[in-house]
């Protein structure tokens, strides 16, 4: 029964990160890729939450742990980057209209 509900979960983890990724190829805005960056990056680490359950193991939770630190700082970081570049975009234009 346990096994049964870890699969449905892994599978429906799987088919977000394909929406994820879907919306990362398609995604209009910069920030919306971010966005799905981050959603891809929790259900990966969802994933591996749940696969380590499966097999009653508890040797990935430091690799989850770094994970999940890479994901959150490396959203922080686009975000920053992004929001401080943005007169710069804008700049640019005013400039290619004139």
């Amino acid at each position: 029964m346990t096994d049964t509900i870890l699969n449905i979960g892994i599978g429906i983890l799987c088919v977000s990160t394909l929406f994820g990724m879907i919306r990362m190829a398609k995604g209009p805005t910069v920030f919306d890729r971010i966005l799905s960056y981050d959603v891809i990056a929790l259900c990966m680490i969802s994933i591996m939450i749940l696969v380590s359950m499966k097999w009653k193991t508890a040797l990935y939770f430091d690799i989850i742990l770094v994970f999940g630190i890479f994901g959150f700082i490396s959203t922080l970081s686009f975000s920053y980057f992004f929001t401080k570049t943005e007169h710069l975009t804008e700049e640019s234009r005013k400039g290619d209209s004139t």
